[in-house]
């Protein structure tokens, strides 16, 4: 059983213009799937941020782990890549000592936007992941 520790950052989001919101959307869901599918972890942390000009998605499990240099990279982890690229900014993926994966997508910002309606549908997101990861067989409870 898997729980999820999901810590989003309002203000953080609010820096995002809506083509970059979609892009951490769709970079946040593929990672939790991957480690729904792959880490068999016992906990996921996802937390967003903004730092020193930064949004930063963080999101860290307790799971088996990778060395992303060796790892085969499918559609998933290519996609995540571009997405990151094409929004200037970079995915790190790194190991958790003494296991699991750390990811954090880090998207370079400049201005402060208006509040924004995406931060709810991220949230949402990242439940529809949990639960479809559950009819998978993985447990992972919001908490």
């Amino acid at each position: 059983m898997a729980h999820a520790r999901i810590k989003l950052a309002p203000r953080a989001c609010d820096v995002l213009d809506e083509q970059q919101q979609k892009h951490a959307v769709q970079v946040g869901r593929e990672i939790l799937s991957n480690v729904a599918r792959h880490a068999h972890a016992t906990e996921v942390r996802v937390s967003t941020e903004e730092r020193d000009d930064h949004f930063l998605l963080v999101v860290e499990d307790d799971g088996v782990g990778f060395d992303p240099s060796t790892v085969t990279r499918g559609y998933g982890l290519t996609n995540v890549d571009a997405r990151a690229k094409e929004l200037g900014g970079v995915l790190e993926i790194s190991a958790c000592h003494p296991k699991g994966t750390r990811h954090v997508l880090r998207i370079p910002v400049s201005r402060r936007r208006e509040s924004n309606p995406w931060v709810r549908r991220y949230a949402s997101c990242l439940w529809t992941i949990t639960k479809s990861s559950a009819r998978a067989g993985r447990r992972i409870p919001e908490s």
